[in-house]
């Protein structure tokens, strides 16, 4: 019965994944995990010291992380979810920097307008982020394993799965078998719940980051006075009601406003939208942002950039392209 159930979720997965794009998944090593095992760096933070998990480091020291990994992104790989390859993204991060800081206007060649409030560590780059832990307990020659797997929404930062940790039985086995023993313990459980997720994100809308900003020479900002319906308002107050509008039942969460940002987080919304030929289609975040663009070169003559980040997450530059 149980495999029956595991084989509808998916091919309802199956069915839903032609009507909306799917989630990229990561698999990564939680946090507490990484902090136990002495696997953090710091870095300064205009003064402040920080400390964040060093998974390069992780992965290259530890085999039995690098196992579990794999075993859940086997499991993902069933169910048809597309998988990030963390040793693939840590190397592709080391650009994300020297990307951002040359990311200019076109036209005028002006920097990104960001004060040091409104600078975000921007290392997700995938939309379900797996956490996953392991502690060993030693008993004689007995091993038993404790393992923690929790998948959250990496835009919104909601949790999209957990299960209860399981403790494997006390044996000889190798640290690496246990573990998969553990994972294989939860991955009907912890599938479907991510498969939940994926359902109710197509009925609701997705849970997604929409982050406005300005070129640093944009001549309107969002506490500029526009004329909405005969009446005058903040541009930031008139794109928060185009919000309304255009998200799934009018949630969105407005975490940040400015002169220089708008930070809708999260916000429900679409799955799918209308393509140029007017025919429906998946869409994501920045799908639903260029319509935002359009509407606002149409009603103010405002131009702007869209800048994709993810399935859940795009930001939309003001004052050019």
């Amino acid at each position: 019965m149980k495999r029956l159930l595991v084989l509808a979720a998916l091919f309802a997965s199956l069915s839903l994944g032609a009507q909306m794009k799917r989630p990229t998944i990561m698999v990564v090593p939680a946090d507490v995990w990484c902090n136990d095992n002495g696997y953090m760096v710091s870095y300064d933070d205009m003064g402040t010291t920080r400390w964040v998990p060093d998974y390069k480091v992780a992965l290259q020291s530890n085999s039995e992380m690098r196992s579990a990994i794999a075993s859940i992104g086997n499991i993902m790989a069933d169910y048809d979810f597309p998988l990030k390859n963390l040793e693939a993204e840590l190397r592709r991060l080391q650009n994300e920097e020297a990307e951002m800081s040359v990311t200019t206007s076109k036209e005028s060649f002006a920097m990104l307008a960001e004060s040091p409030v409104d600078r975000l560590r921007r290392t997700a780059q995938c939309d379900i982020i797996i956490n996953i832990a392991s502690r060993k307990i030693h008993n004689g020659p007995f091993t038993q394993v404790v393992f923690n797997i929790t998948a959250i929404d990496a835009y919104s930062s909601m949790e999209v799965a957990a299960c209860p940790p399981v403790q494997t039985e006390a044996t000889d086995a190798p640290v690496e078998i246990l573990l998969d023993r553990a994972v294989q313990d939860v991955k009907s459980t912890f599938a479907s719940k991510i498969q939940k997720y994926f359902e109710d994100t197509y009925t609701k809308g997705r849970n997604a980051r929409i982050l406005l900003k300005r070129w640093e020479d944009a001549f309107v900002d969002f506490e500029s006075e526009v004329t909405y319906r005969d009446q005058e308002a903040e541009l930031g107050e008139v794109i928060q009601v185009w919000m309304n509008d255009n998200c799934v039942g009018g949630q969105f969460n407005l975490i940040n406003a400015t002169d220089n940002t708008l930070d809708f987080n999260p916000a429900r919304i679409p799955v799918r939208g209308k393509n140029l030929a007017g025919k429906e289609v998946p869409i994501d975040a920045a799908g639903f942002v260029r319509n935002l663009s359009k509407w606002l070169k149409s009603q103010y003559g405002i131009e702007s950039r869209v800048l994709p980040k993810g399935l859940g997450e795009a930001w939309l530059v003001i004052g050019g392209k």
